[in-house]
């Protein structure tokens, strides 16, 4: 019975979920043809610049390594769990809200190995919204949105997860215009073409 109730509950978490995602794209096509505007530009996100980003990660090697220090327990040089979790928090946060892509993607490859633990430092709600603003900053909105919907997931009342997801499918919807624009463009030279070399036999 228990292992119906969570497949059910499974299912329904999907279903859900799936219908949330049809029914924001729906909106955001809504936006586009009646021209409402979108969410994209209320979301302003803090910048990380590199000096910002080389500090913590130096940072957390030093704690690091003073935590894995052959010194007795009470040394005041080791560093505890907690100063551990503390900087690698400190230094996905900079990760992931750096301007330069290979740092977001690193960020993305540390919230998503399930042995890079962070203790009280980062809940899994913070965790899932880090992991979709670092795919929000490498521009790619699909894992981004799909990101966001975790951490709506863990806790709906959370405007930030919100606010990344409207931006992301704004930006979504923004790409597909511009494919759809570039698409038509080349439909119209190729058919133009065509027309002209016609018109020269």
């Amino acid at each position: 019975i228990a292992r119906i109730a969570r497949a059910t509950g499974l299912i329904d978490t999907h279903h859900t979920r799936a219908m949330n995602i049809l029914r924001d794209a729906a909106k955001t096509i809504e936006c586009a043809i009646t021209g409402e505007p979108v969410a994209e530009d209320a979301l302003t996100l803090p910048t990380a610049d590199l000096a910002l980003v080389s500090h913590a990660i130096a940072e957390y090697g030093r704690i690091l390594c003073a935590s894995q220090s052959l010194g007795g327990a009470g040394d005041a040089g080791d560093a505890s769990a907690t100063e551990v979790h503390d900087a690698r928090f400190k230094m996905v946060w900079a990760l992931a809200h750096a301007t330069n892509v290979k740092h977001n993607e690193r960020a993305v490859q540390i919230l998503e190995d399930k042995s890079m633990e962070f203790g009280e430092s980062m809940n899994a709600r913070d965790r899932a919204y880090l992991r979709a603003v670092a795919h929000y900053n490498s521009q790619d909105y699909d894992k981004a949105r799909e990101a966001a919907y975790d951490a709506i997931g863990i806790d709906a009342e959370c405007r930030q997860a919100h606010a990344l997801r409207q931006a992301a499918e704004a930006a979504l919807m923004r790409d597909g215009m511009v494919g759809v624009g570039l698409l038509s463009a080349a439909a119209l030279a190729t058919g133009a073409a065509l027309l002209a070399s016609a018109s020269k036999r």
